[in-house]
């Protein structure tokens, strides 16, 4: 049976069945488990947790019964749990949210849950040049850490998200899952396929327009720190900022004039003119 947690009014049938004829004033509930699904604010937060009673423990209690005498003369027999008197949360090895519960079926603790976006945007602003432009990343993993030794996977490999050039203002979503444990991530580590990068730049009073593939052969790896927002409705936005162009130059080789970028993605060059 599923009990809707703090709503008295939505009554879940545990079961129907004859019994003889009586004023019956208690009632006692045997189950061989309990799981207790929980989303809660904390600070604004949204954190979600599932709880479970010992396994090796079956559940009893002894409740007060209401005898309800319904319109065709059947009786209902109410009982009220209170399945969660106290919510707290805790840091657990100074970066993992602990949830734990106290109510009609014990006190019990769990690791805490939330669901969470990640964005990123560009602040490149290299010495005297202009750039706009966007970095198209494909293939994307992102992973993230509290410590900058253990790090959690929260995508693999997925889709694409185009970052504009120069503008810190114009954050792109990366990805967006459903459920994360709930930790004090720092960092942030983002490994692409491929990045291309289409740069419009302003130049020793020259414009310039490329497209360059700082990737070549290989992914590209970025680690950042990451900075936790929780939002008004509760959900945590994790963001990070890029510096794809540190520098820039153009340059006469034997078989052209080239455009030389290098920053976070590395370096990379392509023909101009």
């Amino acid at each position: 049976a599923v009990v809707a947690l703090g709503d008295g009014a939505a009554e879940a049938t545990l079961a129907t069945t004859d019994i003889p004829d009586g004023d019956y004033t208690k009632a006692r509930l045997t189950a061989q488990e309990g799981i207790v699904d929980i989303t809660a604010m904390f600070n604004g937060q949204q954190l979600s947790a599932q709880f479970r009673t010992p396994a090796d423990q079956p559940l009893e209690l002894e409740k007060d019964v209401e005898v309800i005498i319904n319109e065709d003369g059947s009786r209902t027999l109410r009982i009220e749990l209170i399945a969660v008197h106290d919510l707290e949360s805790r840091l657990v090895g100074g970066s993992q949210i602990m949830l734990t519960v106290t109510g009609e079926l014990g006190v019990m603790s769990a690791s805490a849950n939330f669901g969470a976006s990640f964005t990123a945007a560009d602040r490149s602003d290299p010495a005297d040049a202009d750039v706009s432009g966007n970095v198209t990343f494909t293939g994307l993993t992102i992973e993230i850490s509290a410590d900058g030794e253990n790090w959690l996977t929260v995508s693999e490999e997925s889709g694409e998200a185009v970052v504009s050039l120069a503008d810190g203002a114009a954050a792109a979503t990366l990805v967006t899952v459903d459920e994360i444990p709930a930790q004090t991530y720092t960092l942030v580590r983002l490994t692409a396929t491929d990045a291309v990068v289409d740069i419009t730049a302003d130049l020793d009073g020259r414009q310039f327009d490329a497209q360059l593939d700082p990737a070549g052969d290989s992914p590209i790896v970025v680690e950042k720190a990451l900075e936790a927002v929780v939002n008004e409705d509760g959900t945590t936005t994790f963001h990070f900022e890029l510096e794809c162009i540190r520098t820039i130059t153009h340059s006469n080789h034997a078989d052209g004039e080239v455009l030389i970028i290098d920053g976070d993605l590395g370096a990379a060059q392509a023909r101009i003119g």
